[in-house]
């Protein structure tokens, strides 16, 4: 996954454990769907340095509706 260089792995990681352990899910559960994400592709390939903020809350959404759909 091609990621923007001012996202930091820890940031991603941080989203995906913090969701993970909301959800009672496996973190490892969430980075596979999001490796998958033809919608997080996309949204990564189309950002820009400064869409930083944006695009964790984005990624935050996507992890939500994730497990939402999940149950």
């Amino acid at each position: 996954m091609k990621v923007p260089t001012s996202i930091k792995e820890y940031d991603l990681q941080r989203i995906i454990e913090e969701t993970a352990i909301v959800r009672d899910m496996q973190p490892n559960e969430l980075s596979g769907f999001l490796n998958c994400s033809p919608e997080l592709k996309d949204r990564l390939d189309r950002a820009q340095e400064y869409d930083y903020k944006y695009l964790l809350e984005e990624i935050r959404a996507l992890c939500q509706r994730y497990a939402d759909e999940r149950f």
